[in-house]
């Protein structure tokens, strides 16, 4: 297979699809920044109260996540 024959096989309207899909999500009510262990307790309270949460953060409550992660229940 030849690299012209590989791009033709992409999808080239991803983007548009994409941008699609996320323009027809329903806004959060609340975004926390930030994936500490303040955001994510922030944003496990808010969700708890049925809040539409949105979490934006590269990783989420770093090393003290792993210990009380199982004990958590979403509802």
């Amino acid at each position: 297979m030849e690299l012209p024959e590989i791009l033709s096989k992409l999808d080239a309207g991803a983007a548009e699809h994409d941008l699609a899909t996320f323009n027809a999500k329903e806004p959060y009510d609340v975004l926390v920044v930030g994936g500490g262990p303040a955001g994510a307790a922030a944003a496990i309270y808010a969700a708890r109260k049925g809040i539409r949460t949105g979490i934006a953060a590269e990783r989420l409550a770093g090393s003290c996540w792993t210990p009380w992660a199982s004990r958590i229940s979403f509802r």
